[in-house]
């Protein structure tokens, strides 16, 4: 295995280096195509969306060796449902194949969609021509056919897409990082427990992330709320009073540790304004976070909005970093 690997997001500025990963694995492209790789192969990664995809929801990230791109994993992410990410890619440079780098950039996106808590189950499709070294890899990664198969139509080659999907359980995947971070502001606060708490990120996207993570940094933001049904679909217990959390920025690094102070349900239209002050976002109006939570989870809930759907609003202190007080 391949070890001092480092990790990214990539952007339309590393499409020289994404081209040339591409371009080292011609004989995959050839199998699913037919064809060439397309000099504009990577520009297209960036411009090309599935169906109802947004562009805030297209994750590219890549493994490096030093300045040399090694690996290559695109997903869309809240597609095509809201608790589904597709991985429409994951391709090593040809020369540096046969050495687990794969594997290694498959956890590091499980890590990176930590900060989408929303996301329970990853798709991804095999083309049956593409089967017989695709297929065994990402079943010795836990992938398991689902029954699906659909058409597939490329270049010059006709065949079809076997569908197969992983359900993720994130607690299974707590980086080393979170529990890095959390000894060291164990050394500032001594009586926090020996063992980091779940890490997560407020928002659906990297922004959302960095921008909700500033408010509570600055304290600004010191309430949140989720949909009761939420719990209940996803089988989570609710949060309660005393619960400690860890925070991330856009990229899933570890910056906060929240405490939770206290915990309400209540029903939408009863949510109060000093409630919705506490949540710190936009004009920190009722009305604003009436129509922001109701965008947030008519998008993003599995069992969308209603009016009269139970709201659980959490109060919570900053704890971690002290600094920012």
């Amino acid at each position: 295995m391949m070890h001092n690997l480092s990790f990214s997001s990539l952007t339309c500025e590393h499409l020289s280096q994404i081209q040339e990963l591409l371009e080292s694995n011609a004989d995959y492209t050839h199998r699913i195509s037919g064809q060439n790789v397309s000099p504009h192969a990577a520009s297209g990664i960036f411009e090309t969306l599935p169906a109802g995809a947004s562009p805030e929801d297209l994750l590219v990230i890549g493994a490096w060796q030093d300045t040399q791109l090694v690996g290559l994993c695109v997903t869309v992410t809240h597609w095509p449902t809201p608790a589904t990410a597709y991985i429409g890619l994951l391709a090593t440079h040809r020369d540096y194949q046969g050495q687990g780098i794969g594997r290694q950039l498959h956890s590091y996106l499980l890590e990176r969609l930590q900060l989408h808590t929303a996301i329970k189950t990853l798709r991804l499709g095999i083309v049956a021509t593409n089967a017989a070294s695709a297929t065994p890899f990402w079943e010795s990664l836990g992938y398991t056919f689902t029954g699906e198969t659909k058409p597939h139509q490329a270049g010059r080659v006709t065949s079809t897409v076997e569908l197969f999907e992983l359900r993720i359980d994130y607690r299974q995947h707590v980086r080393r990082e979170v529990q890095e971070f959390w000894d060291t502001a164990r050394t500032v606060l001594p009586s926090l427990p020996m063992t980091a708490p779940d890490a997560w990120s407020f928002g659906s996207t990297a922004k959302q992330a960095d921008d909700l993570l500033a408010l509570v940094l600055s304290e600004t933001k010191t309430a949140t709320s989720s949909a009761l049904h939420d719990y209940a679909a996803e089988n989570e217990p609710l949060p309660v009073a005393g619960q400690y959390s860890v925070l991330c920025n856009g990229t899933g690094t570890p910056r906060a540790i929240i405490q939770i102070t206290s915990v309400t349900v209540t029903e939408f239209w009863q949510v109060s304004t000093d409630h919705a002050q506490a949540e710190g976002e936009g004009d920190r109006t009722l009305d604003s976070w009436r129509a922001n939570h109701r965008q947030y989870w008519e998008a993003n809930s599995p069992d969308g909005f209603y009016p009269h759907m139970q709201v659980v609003c959490e109060r919570f202190a900053l704890i971690y970093p002290q600094a920012a007080r």
